[in-house]
């Protein structure tokens, strides 16, 4: 036996509230006050009515133009008592009460009720009209228009009702005939009603006793859905409801406070009985067997035909048919607790009934079967192997998925949502999902974006030609090289599935935006360094020498012939070094490694010397050199002879026999000589 007791929060509402009970008793029948006090032989006289009490410990007050409402749980319950013709009473649950709202007459003449809170400590009664009831899956939501006056902390005020939330809730409705709710109410207590505590408003409290609630046998101990059973033990008179292994009985009878008899409800399995009062919640000490089939939970609850639906329960075993709907489906016999049953052609909503050795069960819920619907999809547009996201209905069973009529790959999440990949040749057009019962497709087009699957080559240096090979190129609308300066590189589009472009001078290695109704990017392209020049193309020990190329992002070392030299980073076209203070002259070939490879520059760069240090203007420094270069017979006196970048003179005498001697101005490595050069071997023009 499980006994609980009454928490003291749990009496100072049963206080408060029947305080305010008896407030609103008297205000609204000056009579019931007395009539809880006679006997039944007292009231003959008087006319039938009812009265009902809905209380909360919490609830949500809103404004709603000059009225209120009212929001409560909707598991609340409704105590109703009449006390003509004679004393019943009982409690009835909030949503039945809603239920039978219209015929109890409330939609024609919406009651009186006193609403009584608590606001800041202090118990308030306000007076009002229920003009509306609404319920949803959580709560119920009365409005409520306020009286001019109501009585607050025991005074007369005006509209004295504010919103927000409160933790104590009492709605006391005037009275109905009894002649059009005692015959649809549940079954009560004939003879009786007695609050479980009376207080009175003074220091004097009276409480009655609390009585134990006990199940002490269930006879007989094993049975079917619908047959009935007794249940014996003590305190039954209080109890207010009846469960089998968590099933509600729907109606039970109290014979007496030992005696209670029901039947075993459809869907029940094997458990406990157990019983609800005021009070206590407490369960037989031994189980009831059920011997009868029941499903207890089947999955998906929304499918579309076709669908494939699990089904568990109990004594399932020695399945011969299940219906959906009434339609006879196939199904598979996985086990005596488990069925996998598919919602096959014809099947429509309804409930979902199993014929077995044991007997039949029918499902209280239903199940919805239907054809699917689409009510949103996301992204809208996106290349090959964008994952897209379905919201709509009836998706458990769906058959294929398709973009624009090209299949793709999906996955079911719920019943309410799929989430497809977009196939490889998806061209532009709705996407659509189909079942046995039917097809849907979305009201807008997914628009296919631009996709690559291929890059030739796949590296090159500036200036090469690179083949981009994909789908919907021809939405492309810019390329993007990394490291490129350019907003956007000029490309050729060869067709809807081939682009071509050459790469641009300061781009640099990794992928290719491909920019479009979406964006797309290539496979690494590989950006290899590469070497145009060096300016100066001479140049003596210890002077700067710029490198000028393409591909020079990330350059690890550059090379004077075999020996390493310090290097500075200009740009990606831009490198310069420092000649080597003891270089020697003569060619030597200038090179520069990248993490893409080694590029070495077209030409040597030339190495000049110098004697003595730099002279003042006008002071003879002498200097020799070789050259190759063509040398003109006999040059006039005063032309100017030029020998490779930096070296030229002016002759001032010649002669056919091999040798030329003159002035000149020697420029080599940023300085500048006055010189008389000698040369020493030339060739004819």
């Amino acid at each position: 036996m499980t006994e609980s007791t009454v928490s003291p929060q749990q009496s100072w509402f049963r206080r408060n509230i029947l305080i305010c009970s008896i407030v609103a008793l008297l205000v609204l029948s000056g009579a019931i006050a007395a009539a809880l006090l006679t006997s039944d032989n007292d009231v003959q006289t008087a006319e039938a009515g009812v009265l009902f009490s809905i209380k909360s410990p919490f609830s949500q007050i809103y404004a709603s133009g000059s009225d209120f409402t009212v929001t409560i749980d909707r598991d609340e319950v409704v105590t109703w008592f009449a006390s003509r013709p004679k004393h019943q009473g009982g409690t009835i649950a909030l949503t039945d009460f809603v239920g039978r709202w219209s015929e109890m007459g409330f939609n024609d003449d919406p009651p009186n009720a006193a609403l009584i809170v608590r606001d800041d400590g202090q118990i308030a009664t306000h007076v009002v009209e229920i003009t509306s009831v609404a319920m949803s899956d959580n709560e119920v939501t009365f409005g409520i228009s306020e009286s001019d006056e109501t009585v607050h902390a025991g005074k007369t005020v005006s509209h004295s009702l504010t919103t927000g939330s409160r933790d104590f809730t009492e709605f006391f409705i005037d009275s109905v005939s009894c002649d059009s709710f005692c015959a649809i109410a549940p079954v009560g207590i004939p003879g009786r009603f007695i609050p479980p505590v009376l207080i009175i408003p003074s220091t004097t409290t009276t409480t009655r006793p609390v009585t134990t609630v006990a199940v002490t046998s269930v006879t007989p101990a094993t049975g079917a859905a619908g047959e009935p059973i007794l249940l014996s033990g003590t305190g039954l008179s209080e109890v207010e409801a009846v469960s089998i292994n968590g099933v509600a009985v729907q109606t039970f009878t109290v014979l007496d406070d030992s005696t209670i008899t029901t039947a075993i409800p459809d869907g029940a399995t094997s458990g406990l009985v157990t019983v609800t009062s005021t009070q206590f919640v407490t369960s037989s000490t031994a189980s009831l067997v059920v011997t009868s089939p029941a499903i207890t939970a089947f999955s998906p609850t929304i499918v579309a035909g076709g669908a494939t639906i699990a089904v568990t329960g109990a004594n399932l075993g020695g399945t011969t048919a299940v219906r959906i709907g009434g339609v006879e489906v196939p199904f598979t016999q996985i086990s005596s607790t488990a069925l996998s049953v598919t919602a096959g052609p014809g099947a429509r909503t309804g409930s979902i009934s199993v014929t077995a050795a044991a007997g039949k069960t029918t499902t209280a819920d239903t199940i919805t079967v239907g054809a699917p619907s689409i009510n949103s999809f996301a992204p809208v547009t996106g290349k090959v192997g964008t994952t897209v996201t379905l919201d709509g209905a009836n998706f458990a069973g769906i058959q294929s998925v398709k973009f624009g009529g090209v299949s793709a790959t999906y996955r079911v999440q719920s019943a309410t949502r799929i989430t497809a990949t977009v196939p490889s040749g998806v061209v532009d057009g709705p996407v659509t999902v189909t079942a046995s019962l039917g097809s849907a497709s979305t009201d807008g087009d997914f628009i296919a974006g631009p996709s690559v699957s291929s890059i030739s080559p796949t590296s090159g240096v500036a200036g090469s030609t690179l083949t981009i090979t994909g789908s919907h190129l021809d939405t492309v609308t810019m390329i993007d090289f990394v490291g490129a300066s350019d907003a956007g590189t000029a490309f050729t589009l060869v067709s809807p599935t081939t682009i071509t472009a050459t790469v641009p001078d300061d781009a640099a290695t990794g992928a290719i935006r491909l920019v479009g109704s979406t964006e797309a990017s290539t496979p690494t392209y590989t950006v290899k360094p590469a070497i145009t020049g060096l300016v100066p193309a001479s140049a003596t020990a210890s002077s700067v020498v710029t490198i000028s190329g393409s591909g020079l992002t990330g350059v690890t070392s550059v090379r004077f012939g075999n020996t390493s030299v310090t290097f500075t980073k200009i740009s990606n076209a831009q490198v310069s070094f420092t000649v080597p203070s003891n270089a020697s002259a003569g060619s030597v070939a200038v090179s520069l490694t990248t993490s893409a490879g080694t590029a070495s520059s077209p030409t040597d760069l030339a190495v000049v010397t110098k004697s003595g240090t730099p002279a003042p203007d006008g002071a003879p420094v002498v200097a020799s050199t070789t050259t190759s270069a063509p040398v003109p017979t006999n040059p006039a006196n005063g032309s100017i002879i030029t020998l490779g970048s930096g070296l030229a003179f002016t002759v001032t005498s010649g002669n056919t026999s091999g040798g030329y001697t003159g002035t000149g101005v020697l420029s080599a490595g940023g300085f500048t000589f006055p010189a008389t050069i000698s040369i020493s071997s030339m060739s004819d023009w």
